[in-house]
C-alpha cells in the first residue's frame, strides 16, 4: 500500500515538473504573433479553428486559446487557439431568388455547401449546382421562377452562375411548403441558420451573412530579407504580424542550390518549427523576429548580422554568401544579391 502511495506521489511530482511553462496569453494576436509569443516560452502554435467574430472581436485575432493564459504546460507542447472571422458570404433573397455573394477576397469552394429546410419543411439544395467555385467579390443565384437572365444586385461584381429550378424541395429560402427557416452547412457542419423569405419581398429582400472556413488569410511576406557579413548570413522575419514563407532556393556561385524550407540543410532546427509530412522534415515558415541562419566555420556561435531569434543553424565550409548569389522566386526567376563586404553588413531583398 504504501509503495502504492509513493508511486502515485512521484508520478505527480514529475508531472507537476513536466508542466513547468505558463501558457502566456496570445488572445487578441494574429497566428504568426502567437506563434512566435510561444516559441519564446518553449511551446508552439497547435490548430486554428475559426469562427464568425463576435461583436466587439476584431477581425483576424485570436479570440480564444487552449490552454488558457497561465495555465501551466509541458515545454514543446500545443497551443489550440480560435481565430475570429468576419462574415465571407451574404445571401441575399426574397420570394422568388437566392444569390450568394462571395464577400471575402479569395475564390469560394461552393462544393461543399447545402441550403437545407430547417424548422417547418423537408428539402436541400446543393450549391455545387453552380459549379466548383464563385470567385472573389463575385456571386451566384437560383431561381425559383422561370427567368432568362440573372439580375443585378448590390455588391455582388458579376454573376459567375445562375440557374432556375422548378424542384420545389429546393426551394428552401422561401417558405415553399411550409418552410420557415433554413441552414447552411459546410462539410456537414452547420455554419449559420437564416429565416425564410415571406411572399411578396421583392422589393425589400432578405439578407443573412455568416462565416465559412476558407485557407488562412493572414499576411505573409511578398519577399526574402537576408541580412549578412562575412562571418555569417541569416533569413530573417522583420515583420511584426505576417509569416515569412520559406519556399525559396538560394543559388550559389557554382551553380549549387540550397531550399531554404529543408530541414536536412540545417545542423540543428529547433523542433518547435518543423512540419513533418510525406516528404520528409522541413521548416515552412517563420514568425516575426525569427531567423534561419547560416556561418562561415570559425563563425563564433553568438555571431549574427542582425539580431534575431534563431530557429535554425548551419556551418557552411564554403559560404555561399562570399560571392554573388541569387535568389530564385516561385516563378523560377533568380535574383542577385552581391557577395559579402568585409567589415560591413549587407541587407539584400528580394521577391519570393
Amino acid at each position: 500500500m504504501f509503495g502504492a502511495l509513493l508511486l502515485v506521489m512521484l508520478t505527480a511530482a514529475v508531472a507537476a515538473q513536466e508542466a513547468n511553462i505558463s501558457v502566456p496569453d496570445v488572445t487578441g494576436m494574429n497566428a504568426p504573433q502567437a506563434a512566435a509569443a510561444l516559441n519564446a516560452v518553449g511551446l508552439r502554435l497547435g490548430s486554428e479553428a475559426n469562427v464568425q467574430a463576435a461583436d466587439g472581436q476584431a477581425e483576424g485575432m485570436i479570440a480564444s486559446q487552449n490552454p488558457a493564459s497561465g495555465e501551466r504546460a509541458v515545454s514543446g507542447s500545443a497551443v489550440d487557439v480560435t481565430v475570429a472571422r468576419a462574415p465571407n458570404i451574404r445571401l441575399i433573397y426574397d420570394d422568388n431568388d437566392l444569390t450568394l455573394i462571395n464577400l471575402s477576397s479569395q475564390p469560394l469552394a461552393l462544393a461543399p455547401l447545402t441550403l437545407n429546410a430547417a424548422e417547418g419543411g423537408q428539402g436541400v439544395y446543393r450549391a455545387a449546382r453552380w459549379g466548383a467555385e464563385v470567385r472573389a467579390g463575385d456571386c451566384v443565384q437560383v431561381w425559383s421562377i422561370g427567368r432568362g437572365e440573372p439580375k443585378s444586385v448590390d455588391g455582388c461584381r458579376a454573376v459567375n452562375a445562375w440557374l432556375t429550378t422548378n424542384d420545389t424541395s429546393q426551394h428552401v429560402w422561401t417558405r415553399t411548403s411550409g418552410v420557415r427557416n433554413f441552414t447552411i452547412t459546410q462539410d456537414g457542419e452547420v455554419r449559420a441558420e437564416c429565416e425564410s423569405a415571406r411572399r411578396n419581398t421583392q422589393d425589400t429582400p432578405m439578407r443573412c451573412e455568416f462565416y465559412v472556413d476558407t485557407p488562412a488569410d493572414v499576411p505573409n511576406l511578398p519577399y526574402i530579407y537576408t541580412a549578412y557579413t562575412t562571418d555569417a548570413l541569416i533569413v530573417l522575419n522583420p515583420s511584426d504580424d505576417g509569416w515569412l514563407r520559406l519556399n525559396v532556393e538560394i543559388v550559389g556561385a557554382g551553380g549549387e542550390v540550397l531550399a531554404l524550407n529543408a530541414a536536412t540543410n540545417y545542423d540543428s532546427v529547433d523542433p518547435l518549427i518543423k512540419v513533418e509530412n510525406a516528404s520528409g522534415v522541413s521548416i515552412r515558415q517563420l514568425a516575426p523576429g525569427q531567423c534561419v541562419r547560416f556561418r562561415a566555420p570559425e563563425t563564433a556561435a553568438e555571431a549574427f548580422p542582425q539580431p534575431c531569434v534563431p530557429y535554425a543553424d548551419s556551418v557552411l565550409e564554403t559560404p555561399f554568401w562570399l560571392a554573388d548569389f541569387n535568389v530564385r522566386d516561385r516563378e523560377n526567376k533568380d535574383h542577385t544579391c552581391k557577395a559579402a563586404t568585409p567589415g560591413r553588413l549587407t541587407i539584400c531583398v528580394m521577391p519570393r
